[in-house]
């Protein structure tokens, strides 16, 4: 009698085993990577268009004192920025901080940021060694950023006028822009029937044409009261304007960027020229030219 077959057992090509050990290893380092890439990215709670959770800060600098509310700049563009100081990805971030911080923070604009793990007199060194004055809100805990569920860092909100956030994990210039244009019609409050194109410049920045129009028609014979009273008070606020471009334009000149500092006087001195501002701008504009020269 014939003995029995043993039973064939197949032996895997050891070809093929390399090549998937090979795939798999190149599998896991791509995924691993991807969570990588992806923690490294700025993260928090998606809150745009809802109303700004609140924020109530323990102690700070540059301003910030301690119980004071993030909805205490309500009325105003706030960017919230969260850091930490010793994170090199947050360090390089500041600088636009600073910049913007200079440039309109007389406009509208508070650049507001919530450092991480540090008290006051831990910031104080490195922002007076950096030149940072901006304000800084301590958050020594991590609690405030846990109010966005800010799980890296920087984290950036844009948060509009009216409280709410306009951008979530991120700060494009462009939407800050947008933002400070709407800050720009709420400050210049109700505007009488027939006067729409008023707001239009002052919504654009452009305060010298927006004067002659608001001039025109409170001088017009049957200007009425509230027409007449708008007038006044859009001169009192584009004489302010005038002030803090003109600050703009020194802080543009001091940052070396004197052809910038000068297409903005420019534009001020001609956009204002037959308006009771006009000596004042064509003032600051020669004064421009005797400091930069030219």
């Amino acid at each position: 009698m014939a003995a029995p077959c043993s039973p064939v057992v197949a032996r895997p090509n050891a070809w093929l085993v390399a090549w998937l050990s090979a795939l798999l290893v190149a599998l896991l380092v791509a995924l691993l990577g991807a969570v990588g890439a992806r923690d490294s990215v700025a993260e928090g709670a998606g809150l745009t268009g809802l109303l700004a959770p609140e924020l109530t800060f323990p102690t700070g600098l540059n301003g910030i004192t301690r119980g004071q509310t993030l909805s205490s700049f309500r009325g105003k563009v706030v960017w919230l920025k969260f850091w930490l100081r010793d994170c090199p990805r947050c360090r390089k971030t500041l600088p636009l901080a600073q910049e913007l911080h200079e440039l309109y923070g007389k406009s509208g604009l508070v650049v507001l940021t919530v450092v991480h793990q540090y008290t006051p007199d831990q910031m104080r060194p490195f922002l007076e060694k950096e030149g940072y004055t901006f304000p800084v809100a301590c958050d020594p805990t991590g609690a405030l950023a846990q109010s966005y569920q800010v799980n890296h860092r920087p984290t950036d909100y844009v948060i509009g006028v009216d409280g709410r956030i306009a951008v979530s994990n991120g700060g494009p210039e462009d939407v800050l822009h947008d933002e400070l244009a709407r800050f720009r019609v709420a400050e210049l409050g109700r505007v009488p029937a027939g006067l729409e194109a008023v707001r239009e410049e002052v919504r654009a920045g452009r305060y010298g044409p927006a004067l002659k129009q608001a001039a025109a028609a409170a001088a017009a014979t049957e200007a009425s009261a509230e027409v007449r009273d708008f007038g006044a008070r859009l001169d009192s606020l584009a004489a302010r304007k005038l002030d803090v471009d003109v600050e703009r334009g020194n802080v543009l000149l001091r940052r070396n960027r004197p052809d910038e500092a000068r297409a903005l006087l420019e534009a001020l001195a001609a956009g204002h020229a037959g308006t009771a501002l006009a000596a004042k701008a064509e003032a600051a504009l020669l004064a421009l030219g005797a400091v930069a020269g030219g």
